[in-house]
């Protein structure tokens, strides 16, 4: 066709703040009077985003306007939820699709960019080497956001619903909030602890930091400094209870271990989708919990020879969360008795308990009933777990038998955080986030930890 007589159009204004986005390399070379202002040095990690982008182009065009608004309005109030939950990080404005967030440092100024340059670098980087503290799952999962911007005299951080999130949220409805709970929950650790991960050795910023962070930042010699309060409804009631309490209940799956049994012998047996289809149909209201079980466990049929196939792949001392041996310890020199309470098979539990020292007569958990050939049978429909509620009976009963002042409930579902809701039931609930984080569990827990760290040092204080 005809080009333009007059040659390339003249280059506008290079807009402010663009040059910490783009490079000479992402502009037409037309744009001379840009090319003087942006930095030679390709920016990679555009380059990168953008290949990897392309392929879900084409899908996100296809979305009805409307109802791709409607998938980034859900998903800027879901991180809005998440960063109000969070201490130290605030939400300084959001459209659709963009969060912007910024971070409360020491003295409550806001962080400035060069700190902010350097929590970019740290989230895009697996932490779980720091030393002195077990970091949270989250610290080990790279995480790339956009780079800091500034705004009068500090700056923000922008998280951004991409293309493949936004093509996720049209085409399954409903989405999985772990990834982004990872991405804020990381965001809030950095920041809780920016002075000892620079002390660590893994910054480089152009100021002294100690004008910044006030007395200490000199003098760091290894140790945490202090963290922040915690998440939760009842934090210091939670903690206090934890120092105070006789008995402490610890759900299984996902919480002292990293695993979910259940759909792991589900899978592996053929039948992991339509157990979940039953799991998510007995979430929503749609089918009693003893009659999901049921189902479930007929779909599976798990064997003698499942189960010990699934003890042989990962033994206990293999996937149990970090910081548990110690916490445990800890409990027990305070005289505390522990007690394990799942939803979970006894005989995938008795193991763990071992493991940690736990009396298997404390066990509160489903029994398989099996065949002389080892084939499955049935489950004994007998069990407090086997039936809705079962956490919160559990307790109760165990109160009743051993006249237990105060107990405490630790897990990541909302079975575990039932158990406080009832009379007689738990005293507290801790929500536990280091597996899988469930933003239920995480607004209605009394106080919410993502490491067994965290509990040792409350019982420490």
């Amino acid at each position: 066709g005809k080009k333009q007589k007059g040659g390339p159009p003249a280059a506008p204004p290079l807009p402010a703040g663009l040059g910490d986005f783009i490079s000479q390399h992402e502009v037409p070379p037309s744009f001379g009077s840009w090319h003087e202002q942006l930095p030679a040095r390709p920016n990679t990690g555009l380059l990168a985003r953008w290949h990897t982008a392309l392929p879900l182009i084409e899908a996100v065009a296809d979305i009805e306007p409307s109802r791709a608004a409607a998938c980034e309005r859900v998903w800027v109030k879901r991180i809005e939820r998440l960063v109000e939950m969070t201490p130290g990080l605030e939400v300084f404005h959001e459209e659709l699709g963009i969060v912007s967030i910024a971070l409360r440092r020491p003295g409550q100024r806001l962080a400035l960019k060069d700190e902010l340059r350097q929590v970019h670098k740290w989230m895009a980087s697996d932490l779980s080497a720091f030393p002195c503290a077990s970091a949270p799952s989250a610290a080990a999962t790279p995480v790339f956001i956009g780079q800091p911007v500034v705004v009068g005299d500090f700056a923000i951080l922008r998280l951004a619903l991409g293309a493949e999130l936004l093509a996720d949220l049209h085409m399954r409805s409903l989405h999985d909030e772990t990834d982004d709970a990872i991405v804020v929950q990381k965001l809030g650790w950095i920041n809780a602890n920016f002075d000892a991960l620079y002390a660590w050795g893994g910054a480089n910023l152009p100021f002294d930091l100690s004008e910044l962070l006030g007395e200490g930042a000199d003098g760091y010699c290894g140790e945490l400094p202090e963290r922040c309060k915690g998440i939760g409804k009842e934090v210091a009631y939670a903690q206090q209870t934890l120092r105070e309490c006789d008995a402490i209940c610890f759900d299984v799956d996902s919480t002292l271990i990293t695993r979910e049994i259940i759909v792991e012998i589900a899978e592996a047996n053929g039948v992991g989708e339509e157990v979940q289809a039953i799991t998510a149909l007995t979430q929503g209201g749609g089918l009693p919990f003893h009659e999901a079980l049921t189902r479930r466990l007929a779909l599976m049929k798990p064997s003698t020879d499942d189960l010990q196939r699934e003890l042989d792949a990962k033994p206990p001392h293999e996937i149990l969360s970090p910081g548990v041996h110690e916490c445990i310890s800890l409990l027990r020199e305070r005289g505390v008795r522990v007690f394990l309470v799942s939803g979970g098979f006894r005989q995938m539990i008795e193991p763990i308990a071992d493991e940690i020292g736990v009396s298997r007569s404390d066990i509160y958990s489903n029994t398989l009933l099996h065949h002389e050939d080892g084939s499955f049978r049935c489950h004994c429909p007998d069990e407090f777990t086997s039936r809705a509620g079962g956490k919160a009976d559990a307790i109760v009963d165990l109160k009743k038998k051993h006249g237990f002042r105060k107990v405490v409930m630790v897990g990541d579902g909302a079975t575990d955080m039932e158990a406080r809701d009832v009379e007689g039931g738990a005293d507290a609930f801790i929500g536990y986030g280091g597996c899988k984080v469930r933003r239920a569990v995480m607004e209605g827990s009394d106080w919410y930890v993502h490491t067994f760290d965290e509990l040792s040092r409350a019982l420490r204080e």
